[in-house]
């Protein structure tokens, strides 16, 4: 049987990359192979953590608007694990928000509620 991917944290983070995302398994991982991550079609390298049975990558980056990609894992390159686990990528923008309308409402909800702010891209 394949090993698996089972877990993952943390499941999303900025479109420009560079988080560190730990892979939990179902089967044991030997610290001594080279294994890496997939992030739909980009393979970056990933390295076991002593003692914690784990294994961390770093995410890499995409294009600034995000979006959900596959993870997969592998350690020769070529079989990838078939586990279905998504990482959702956020858009690279800088945010303030700036007003919330109303400020409270019904403990039933329904209300309209109005956000208001300014988001500026740091890719532009």
């Amino acid at each position: 049987r394949d090993s698996q991917i089972i877990d993952v944290y943390p499941t999303l983070g900025p479109s420009r990359g560079g988080t560190i995302v730990q892979l939990y398994m179902d089967s044991n991982i030997d610290a001594d192979s080279k294994y890496f991550c997939k992030f739909n079609d980009t393979q970056v390298p990933a390295q076991f953590v002593l003692g914690a049975q784990f294994l961390e990558c770093t995410a890499p980056a995409v294009n600034a608007l995000g979006g959900t990609v596959t993870l997969e894992m592998t350690l020769n390159g070529v079989d990838f694990t078939n586990s279905g686990i998504r990482f959702l990528y956020l858009p690279d923008y800088n945010s303030g928000l700036m007003a919330i309308t109303p400020t409270h409402g019904p403990e039933i909800g329904g209300s309209m509620v109005e956000v208001r702010g300014v988001l500026n891209s740091t890719n532009a």
